[in-house]
């Protein structure tokens, strides 16, 4: 769907960024989009779903330089996308998948 950012945040047992059979999509997971230009979370309250899956209407961001961040659980190291987003056009469907690393 045009305007939106998706994906899955799953535990990437073997650190590949791949999500290969055998590893767990995680649940409630929270995400945020910062803005990289002022670095204010400028949309927060994004959670996966039970099967580790997010989406989010992008139209409502107002900057061209934002990140997407997850706030990984106490047990797992964090990741970060970054991404260009023009709020005057028209911009397509961006496809953004977090594989998390287990920390031991």
């Amino acid at each position: 769907m045009p305007g939106t950012v998706s994906g899955v945040v799953f535990d990437d047992l073997n650190a590949n960024g791949t999500q290969d059979p055998g590893e767990q999509s995680l649940a409630d997971i929270n995400l945020q989009v910062v803005d990289l230009n002022t670095g204010a979370v400028v949309l927060s309250g994004i959670v996966t779903d039970a099967g580790g899956n997010y989406r989010f209407d992008a139209g409502v961001l107002t900057s061209n330089n934002c990140e997407l961040q997850v706030l990984a659980p106490f047990d797992f190291a964090g990741n970060a996308y970054l991404f260009d987003w023009d709020p005057t056009a028209q911009n397509g469907p961006i496809v953004a998948n977090f594989g998390l690393l287990r920390i031991e």
